[in-house]
């Protein structure tokens, strides 16, 4: 199979996957005021990981769940 012939992928369409996240595990013993922030930092470094990006956006109804 020649390797010029593969589709160019366009990086600007916007994927979603829904995923479930142990949320307990990675805030344990973090104080009552810095939880929500924390939270919102580890499902960024889940997304980044499990989606292979940086370009990481948390919807807004998730961040009003989250807070």
């Amino acid at each position: 199979m020649a390797r010029g012939n593969r589709e160019a992928v366009d990086k600007t369409t916007t994927v979603t996957r829904d995923y479930t996240i142990n949320l307990h595990k990675r805030i344990h013993k973090i104080s009552f005021k810095k939880r929500a922030p924390r939270a919102i930092r580890e499902i960024r470094k889940f997304a980044e990981k499990a989606m292979g990006t940086s370009d990481v956006r948390i919807d807004t109804s998730l961040n009003m769940f989250v807070w």
